[in-house]
C-alpha cells in the first residue's frame, strides 16, 4: 500500500508539474498575446497616420498642380504678348523707315526748290 501511495503521490506531483508547466505557458501566450495587440494597435496608428500623410499630400499635389496651370496660363498669355510685341515692333519699323523716306524725300525737296524760291524772293524783293 505505501508503494501504491507513493506511486500516487509521485503521480500527482508529475500532474502538478505539469499543470504549473501549462499554467507557465498560457501566461507566456497572454503574455505573447498583449504583445501582439499592442503591436497591432501600434501599426493601427502607423496606418493612420501614412494615411494623413497621404491626403496631405495628394492636396499638395492638388495644390502644386492648379499653380502649375496658372503659370502655364500666364506664359501662354506672355508668349502670346511677346508676338504682339514683336508685330508691333515690326510696325513701327516700317513705320519709321516710311517716315525716314519722306523725310528724305521731303528734304531732297526742298533742296530742290531752294533756289527757285530764293529766286522768287529775289524777285519779288525787286518789285
Amino acid at each position: 500500500m505505501e508503494g501504491m501511495l507513493k506511486e500516487i503521490i509521485s503521480k500527482l506531483e508529475s500532474i502538478e508539474k505539469g499543470q504549473q508547466r501549462f499554467d507557465q505557458e498560457v501566461k507566456e501566450i497572454k503574455h505573447v498575446q498583449q504583445q501582439l495587440s499592442q503591436e497591432v494597435k501600434e501599426i493601427r496608428q502607423e496606418v493612420k497616420e501614412i494615411r494623413n500623410e497621404q491626403q496631405q499630400l495628394e492636396q499638395e499635389i492638388k495644390e502644386i498642380k492648379h499653380t502649375q496651370r496658372q503659370h502655364t496660363d500666364m506664359i501662354v498669355q506672355l508668349i502670346n504678348s511677346v508676338g504682339v510685341l514683336n508685330g508691333n515692333v515690326e510696325e513701327l519699323k516700317e513705320e519709321v523707315i516710311l517716315s525716314k523716306e519722306y523725310a528724305t524725300l521731303a528734304f531732297e525737296e526742298t533742296l530742290r526748290l531752294k533756289p527757285k524760291v530764293r529766286k522768287l524772293e529775289e524777285s519779288s524783293n525787286k518789285q
